[in-house]
């Protein structure tokens, strides 16, 4: 979809050429990684030269790389009991990884200005499920003084806060904790992620919020009717209410039937570039989180090929660099505490 015709005539090695220059001089951000749970896990640090999984430093170099929002998520074996303990174990190792001089903490506007240059990676510390919240008002204003500034209200199934998508009988909104959740994220500072919650519980919020969500990692319903991804109603209301979608690398969000492709993908982006303005649209992977990625998108060094489709694809510099990193700081520069 070439939206002012600047890179339509390139030729191929042009393109390559001038993708790779863009998309190093430009801000590049993943919005949504599992990448603390891969390391807890397996006992690596980001900085090791054997990565534990698909994100690592020499990954991240060579995938240019700038921001980066790494969700603590909790499994299923953890809750409800050990969720707190497992949170504040990633939260840990979060803190020990921007000890060096690799990685810094992304907290406020001021630290935005960190971003890029070929500095340290700025990393964003979310949690992916409100359970970690124990239904306690205080454990979110403890979490954000932790330095925790996103919160996935749900993942899939139900918590104090909402419904989760695969609640498909009960298919529940915000609860009356949900509701005043919101209100303190909107007071704190805090971005509030819709993806992963029930239908009702996304326009609940869309509703009640008085700063705009975004959904860190959801794709296209129209082109791939996974419960997980957004209609086309709801893509526009997000976006009417100045949020973002984070476009994912989830094989089954991207296709129900044939191969997983970076093509597929770039295919999400022009639809939801059609529909609601691609200054709406930014990349959360979810590399970390899935057991799969998409033929030729093996880990995040890969991102560049993201920048080189969407340039083949007729979309300017400009576009090309929101897409990939500016439109998601645009939202930061609104909501982080100053």
């Amino acid at each position: 979809m070439a939206d002012d015709g600047q890179t339509g005539n390139m030729g191929r090695a042009e393109r390559v050429g001038h993708g790779a220059e863009m998309h190093a001089k430009s801000i590049v951000a993943d919005v949504h990684v599992d990448t603390l749970d891969v390391l807890l896990r397996t006992g690596k640090t980001m900085s090791e030269g054997a990565p534990a999984g698909h994100v690592c430093k020499a990954f991240l170099k060579e995938g240019g790389v700038d921001l980066l929002v790494t969700a603590m998520w909790t499994d299923q074996r953890f809750r409800p009991e050990g969720t707190m303990h497992r949170v504040m174990q990633m939260a840990d190792l979060f803190w020990q990884t921007c000890d060096g001089s690799d990685f810094f903490a992304v907290l406020s506007r001021s630290d935005l200005d960190r971003l890029g240059g070929g500095g340290p990676i700025g990393l964003m510390l979310a949690i992916e499920g409100g359970e970690a919240l124990c239904g306690d008002l205080a454990m979110l204003r403890l979490y954000h003084r932790l330095g925790v500034r996103l919160l996935t209200l749900t993942w899939s199934n139900r918590n104090e806060l909402a419904d989760g998508i695969w609640e498909k009988s009960a298919q529940g909104g915000l609860t009356d904790f949900g509701h005043k959740v919101v209100d303190f994220m909107n007071q704190l500072g805090m971005v509030i992620d819709l993806s992963h919650i029930s239908e009702r519980g996304f326009w609940d919020v869309l509703e009640c919020s008085k700063v705009p969500p975004i959904c860190s990692h959801s794709n296209a319903k129209r082109l791939c009717p996974n419960p997980r991804n957004l209609s086309d109603e709801q893509a526009v209301a997000l976006a009417e209410k100045g949020g973002v979608i984070g476009l994912t690398l989830c094989p089954p969000f991207l296709a129900q039937e044939g191969p997983a492709t970076l093509e597929v993908f770039l295919n999400h982006i022009d639809h939801f570039a059609g529909l609601l303005g691609a200054h709406h649209l930014c990349i959360g992977s979810d590399f970390d989180g899935i057991t799969a990625t998409p033929e030729g998108l093996p880990n995040i060094s890969y991102l560049p090929l993201i920048t080189e489709g969407l340039l083949r694809r007729g979309y300017s510099d400009e576009t090309v660099a929101g897409i990939i990193g500016d439109n998601f700081v645009r939202l930061l520069r609104q909501q982080l505490p100053a």
